[in-house]
């Protein structure tokens, strides 16, 4: 599989193409198929597709063409909004919130059927977005949007109608206790381009579009999970006051949020706008880095260094990261050093985040001694000031 516009690398077609002629999204939507299906095979750079696909999503809501910068070694786009965006972490079929650590017996319930976890994605991200209507009626966020009357059954904005959708589809064994019925990712993605449209019209978001389906190994989660959907949505009649600087906030799920589970990513964040900056990182990226053997704990830790030092040239702290994906091998050996390496180095906020493993043909590649890197990190942040790093359209 490969995207409609791979005659040139990815990042060159986003660098390059002017966004200021599409007024909308609807009108980007007629302009390009979203609907690829993309195994990491067919890019050199492992975390190239998921980056791009991302990217030419939120390209969509810029108010002109994305610029690029360097900074130590690290290729950083940034993009301009032209309103504010509603960005979740990656929706799951079990119940939002849950322990962490996980407990296999809270989800021993469900049906696991893949039909039923394809709908089971697409409801909780239209729980997630009729969450900004709430917080908008409360005043709770940093933009405004019309309010609605006192009692008033309409829980949507203008775009929730339209999420870009991401899929990632498992492509290991079926759990013999509790099969998903559906062996294999081609034919899981089969059910996933089924179902999707059919649960996208029950949830009243049939003008989705799916920026691509990513081939992946087992969930954090449970192993049970074949499927994680990302979202995001534009938020077209959202208005930002101009004497205030640009920020986000998080939403949680008011009427089911359950405060004795530990959550340590959010549904979504409520972004206003503004400058925002995509980067992928590593424990080897910035160009002083040293080349270890690397003890698991360590990459993650350097990776999340590293990070920091990007944020800093762009004025930004981890305060600004909206954002992440944690694309890891070996997740059963690496779980526990991704989930709390970063919280022992003091970075506690919680991001709008998903976990996932990477499978044998998506590596995340080697450091400059050909040591194996098995973290890479998909960073989004929201840059404080206008001023920007040295940058070049194209």
């Amino acid at each position: 599989y490969q995207f409609p516009f791979m005659a040139e690398p990815a990042c060159d077609h986003i660098i390059q193409h002017d966004h200021q002629d599409l007024k909308s999204p609807s009108q980007a939507l007629k302009k390009i198929d979203y609907n690829s299906n993309v195994t990491a095979t067919n890019f050199m750079s492992s975390s190239e597709p998921w980056v791009s696909s991302f990217s030419r999503g939120l390209n969509k809501w810029a108010s002109s063409r994305s610029t690029t910068a360097s900074i130590r070694g690290v290729d950083v786009e940034i993009v301009s909004l032209r309103h504010p965006v509603l960005i979740l972490s990656g929706a799951t079929p079990g119940p939002f919130y849950h322990s962490h650590p996980h407990k296999p017996e809270e989800f021993d319930h469900m049906d696991f059927s893949m039909e039923a976890q394809v709908r089971s994605n697409i409801a909780t991200i239209r729980k997630i977005a009729e969450t900004v209507q709430a917080y908008n009626n409360e005043g709770g966020l940093p933009f405004e949007l019309p309010k609605q009357a006192t009692g008033a059954k309409e829980k949507s904005f203008r775009g929730i109608e339209s999420p870009f959708l991401l899929n990632w589809i498992a492509n290991i064994e079926e759990s013999k206790n509790y099969p998903c019925g559906a062996l294999d990712f081609a034919s899981r993605l089969e059910v996933v381009k089924d179902i999707t449209p059919k649960s996208c019209e029950e949830f009243e978001m049939n003008q989705f579009s799916v920026l691509a389906n990513y081939e992946t190994g087992g969930n954090v989660s449970d192993r049970r999970f074949q499927l994680e959907t990302f979202a995001m949505f534009g938020i077209e009649e959202g208005v930002h006051p101009e004497n205030k600087p640009h920020t986000f906030v998080q939403l949680d799920m008011k009427d089911i949020f359950d405060p004795q589970y530990f959550m340590p990513y959010v549904p979504g964040y409520a972004v206003s706008g503004g400058d925002i900056a995509i980067f992928t990182i590593n424990a080897s990226s910035t160009s002083d880095n040293r080349s270890v053997e690397w003890h698991r704990f360590e990459q993650v830790k350097a990776a999340n260094e590293n990070m920091m030092v990007v944020l800093k040239e762009l004025g930004a702290t981890f305060d600004d990261v909206i954002m992440m994906w944690d694309r890891v091998e070996d997740l059963d050996k690496h779980e526990r050093a991704v989930l709390m390496t970063r919280s022992d180095m003091g970075l506690e906020r919680p991001l709008a985040e998903s976990v996932l493993e990477v499978n044998t043909a998506d590596r995340n590649g080697v450091d400059a001694a050909d040591v194996p890197l098995w973290i890479e990190l998909v960073v989004v942040a929201q840059i404080p000031q206008r001023k920007q790093p040295a940058a070049s359209a194209g």
